[in-house]
């Protein structure tokens, strides 16, 4: 289970998370809906230990989230002049995890062009792509997909979606999806967070909020 209590961060005078309270179970799909700024992709840096909160209690399964079983890809940025398929062995060399052939196949069939050196700015829908299929590549217990929507066609979203929720169902991690527009992923999502002023304004099943 993550356990988040009181957290609060700030980037300078900016207050990116405040007083913010969340559990979220393990087994289950979860999608987090928030504005721009609404304080969503610093939960997930925070929960991956990209970035260290200012306040409050973060716990995954009980342990620190340094020595916890969560990923998320990080920022593309980094790897800006490779090629994407030496960042795939970059990732598979310091991460043992990480199932490097399975990710080589879903790029193929996303006709990702791995011996091209990489540029963010160029191509947003690849970049998108390709953080999706590495973090899906990763067996960790909890694997969180930020934004995993932008650029993309629905067909696109679609086919991701269907080749997460597959791997959901056969290896049993928790996948938590951070969207500007949770109706992308709305049928494959067991429970909707919204974030509001820094603090979640609605936990709720899909189930009822169907009815």
């Amino acid at each position: 289970m993550i356990e988040i209590k009181n957290l609060k961060k700030n980037y300078g005078k900016f207050v990116a998370i405040e007083d913010f309270n969340l559990e979220i179970k393990e087994g289950k799909t979860y999608g987090i809906l928030g504005r721009i700024n609404s304080g969503g992709t610093t939960i997930f840096n925070v929960l991956c230990n990209y970035t260290f909160k200012d306040d409050g209690t973060v716990l995954i399964d009980g342990k620190e989230p340094e020595d916890a079983k969560i990923y998320m890809c990080p920022k593309m940025e980094f790897y800006d002049g490779y090629t994407l398929r030496q960042v795939l062995k970059n990732i598979s060399n310091f991460n043992s995890d990480f199932d490097l052939s399975y990710a080589l196949e879903l790029c193929d069939s996303f006709k990702l062009d791995l011996d091209k050196k990489f540029k963010v700015e160029e191509n947003v829908q690849n970049c998108t792509i390709f953080k999706t299929v590495v973090t899906i590549c990763m067996n960790k217990k909890y694997l969180l997909f930020n934004k995993p929507e932008i650029g993309l066609s629905s067909l696109d979203i679609r086919k991701l979606s269907d080749i997460l929720i597959g791997n959901f169902k056969r290896n049993g991690y928790t996948p938590i999806i951070h969207s500007k527009n949770v109706n992308y992923f709305f049928d494959y999502l067991d429970y909707i967070i919204i974030i509001k002023d820094k603090k979640v304004a609605l936990f709720e099943s899909r189930e009822k909020l169907e009815k």
